[in-house]
Parts: C-alpha cells; structure tokens; sequence
C-alpha cells in the first residue's frame, strides 16, 4: 500500500495529514502579526480610556479651583503606568492645560502622539499620526477627529490661555494676600471681563476681552474688608469707623497744592485712622509702597529721558540706564550706536551750514567712521570731494602768465608771473 492511501487512526491519509499540517503552519504565520496589532491597539484604547478619566479629573478640579489644578493626578497617569502598554508622558505638555503621551519607541508603526488641551473649560482631544497605517490612522481619527494632526494654532492658544490664567491667579493671589494682611484703600483684582470672550478653538485672539492685563478692577478695602468700588464709598467706611477728622486730613493731601507726593520712601498716618499707611503721587493716592516707587521711577526717567548718558535712577533700583535719542536704549551697545550716530549727525549739520554760509576752501572732517571723517572742499555752495576738482573752480589758484618775456632769471628759464 502506498503512503498515499495508507490510512492514518483518524481516517484520514498521510498525504491529507501532510496537507492539513502545511496549512495550519501558514496560517499560523499569519496569524502572529495579526495578534500583533490587535494587542497594539488595545493597548491604544487603554491610553484613551486613562486619558478620558484624566481630563475627566483636570475638569473637575478647575471647577473646584483646586491649588493643583493644573496638575495630572499621578494615580491616573504616570510614566510607570505607561511603560507597559507602549507610551510615556511628553515632558514638555505634562499638565491638564495641555497633555500629550508618546510611544516609548519612536519607530513603533501603530502607536501615535495622542492627548488633549482643556481651555475655559473646555476639552480638546489631539493626536498626531505618524504612519499612513489605516489602522491607525482611523484610531487617531476615532479619538481626536479633525484634530487628528499637528495643530500648532491649537498649541499657540493653549499656552496663550494658560498666560491668561497664570496672570489671573497671581492677581487674585496677590488681592487675598494683601486683604489677608488687613488690607486698607485701593487693590487691584482681576476684570471679569479679561478673559470673557476667549475662545476654547484656534485661532488665537487677543482682545480686551481676551488678554492677560485683566487685573485692572479696582476695589476699595479698610481693614480687610471690601467696602466699595469708589474712593466714595471707601471715604463713607473712614468716617464710620475713624470718624470725620481722619477722613477731612486724608482729603486734604489729595487737594493740596502743589499736589502732594510723599517724602522719600516714608508712609503718611494719622493717629485718627488707625494703622492705615497712604501713598500719595502727585496728589492721587496708590495702592502700595511697591506702586508708588514704580511711579516716582518713571518720574525719573522723564527727567532724563532727552539727556544724553548711562547712570542709575532712584527708586529705579539697582539697573543703568541709557539714555540717547530721546528714549533709554536699555544696553550698552544700543546706546555705543546712538550716540555715534548723533555725533555724525551734528558734524555733517556743521558741514551743512558751513556750506550754506559760502564756506571757501578745505573743510576738514572729524576722527571716526562715517561721512564726518572725509575731507571735503567749498566753492559757490557747492562741495567738492577732492582738490584737483577744488583748483578747477574760481575759487582755485588762478593761473599765471608771463609779465615780460624780457625779465627772466639768469638761467632764461624762469618768468615773472601776474595772475590773469
């Protein structure tokens, strides 16, 4: 019996069995890689799913204006977490403002930069494909849609955003801060309408409603306490509490003439207003110390701003200042160059005049670069830039004929001249 109809215990022949085992080794070939990607890609939805409950997280604590809002809660997402299915944290967008995970190896062909950015509120999902797999291509799609690409508008707005953001918790900071510490007279808090009108899409806007100088609203505060918006309502609670005699000598530094500033760096109080210091800038009262130095500075620089020199300012602090041109030039060699330049200036204005005077003859230059160091010669308002052109004119030498040409010399060569 051949080995082809020998039969085999199942009933099957030896060929068959030879047959069904070839095609269960290719298949299995093929099935490898498949198993492959389909665990490469579970392990994406695993990342999506950690991502969803971390922006779930980040919008939460924005809500409650948590200190660490910002801040990814490391029990959801760390790099340790990450390590075994492919991803790690992209160092430089680590926060709830902008989070983005990359695969730990930078070939891998399924594997994509995916995130997302959170704006008023507001999530925005992100991804950025790195193959023209169609796999994974549509696993980018499924979870960031048309921002499945590289979005720098959307970077651009979210680091504006967060500039916003940083600006008005330093205001606001600053405001408890200072009412913490019984705060009295004006305080700066932040606008509500500074950040009103930002948009959580690019492209990015600025505007007066969408821009980071928002702590500009001024409030009125007398020992801690909110009293009112205007210096009347803040004059209402002075003389409550400390009676009119505090209120009136208050008044009067503001309408004193010439308007009143404070000597120095020393505070005005009066025993009738309690521990309350004032600040007075030409007759307008400020908030603090720190904004009435800022103040008296820039009086400083007004001084000096159309002088020409390099020195330190009061109450500027410990910086130069240079000054040329009209405007300080803010480093040594700006200002090296403006006064360079104006030195040229004046010197071609005096060659200027000179020639409109009717100047006769060489006008010398001045050491130095530039047209000033040139020497030039004058004729009739003109100017000339080399002596041979100079002799030329009727302002040169004149030239000289013979008077006789009977009185020459002994060697007969020689001639008496006249001009002509």
């Amino acid at each position: 019996m051949s080995p082809s109809t020998r039969k085999s215990t199942d009933g099957f022949t030896i060929l068959e069995l030879i047959v069904v085992l070839a095609g269960l080794s290719i298949l299995s070939s093929l099935a490898i890689p498949n198993v492959m990607r389909i665990f490469d890609f579970n392990n994406i939805d695993e990342v999506k799913a950690l991502l969803n409950t971390a922006a779930a997280d980040c919008l939460q604590k924005s809500r409650l204006e948590s200190s660490n809002k910002d801040e990814i809660d490391t029990n959801i997402l760390s790099d340790k977490k990450l390590s075994s299915i492919g991803y790690k944290i992209d160092p430089g967008a680590k926060n709830c403002s902008y989070l983005q995970l990359t695969p730990t190896n930078g070939k891998d062909e399924l594997r994509f930069p995916i995130g997302f950015a959170i704006t008023k509120g507001r999530v925005t999902k992100i991804a950025t494909p790195t193959t023209s797999d169609e796999g994974s291509l549509n696993s980018c799609e499924n979870w960031a849609g048309d921002n499945c690409k590289q979005d720098e508008e959307l970077k651009e707005l979210v680091a504006y955003n967060k500039k916003i953001q940083d600006a008005k918790t330093k205001c606001e900071d600053d405001y408890s801060k200072w009412m913490n510490s019984n705060g009295n007279g004006p305080v700066n808090r932040w606008n509500p309408s500074a950040d009103s009108a930002c948009p959580s899409r690019p492209p990015k806007v600025v505007s007066s409603t969408c821009t980071t100088n928002g702590c500009s609203r001024k409030v009125y505060a007398l020992d801690g306490t909110i009293v009112g918006y205007t210096k009347e309502d803040y004059n209402k609670a002075l003389e409550a509490k400390y009676g009119r005699i505090c209120t009136e000598k208050v008044e009067g530094l503001r309408q004193q003439s010439p308007p009143f500033t404070n000597p120095e760096e020393s505070p005005i109080t009066f025993t009738e207003c309690g521990s309350q210091e004032f600040w007075f800038h030409k007759g307008t009262e400020v908030a603090s110390a720190t904004e009435w130095r800022g103040l008296m500075c820039s009086d400083e620089v007004n001084k000096s701003i159309n002088e020409v020199k390099v020195t330190k300012l009061p109450y500027c602090g410990d910086k130069n200042h240079y000054f040329c041109g009209g405007k300080d030039q803010l480093s040594q060699d700006n200002w090296d160059t403006c006064v360079a330049n104006n030195a040229e200036a004046r010197c071609l204005a005096d060659r200027e005049n000179a020639r409109k005077n009717n100047h006769k003859g060489e006008y010398s230059g001045v050491a130095g670069p530039g047209k000033c160091g040139e020497t030039v010669w004058m004729c009739s308002q003109k100017i000339l830039t080399s002596e041979a052109d100079y002799q030329g004119t009727d302002c040169g030498t004149p030239p000289c004929r013979p008077r006789s040409k009977n009185l020459c010399d002994s060697s007969g060569t020689d001639f008496w001249c006249e001009c002509v």
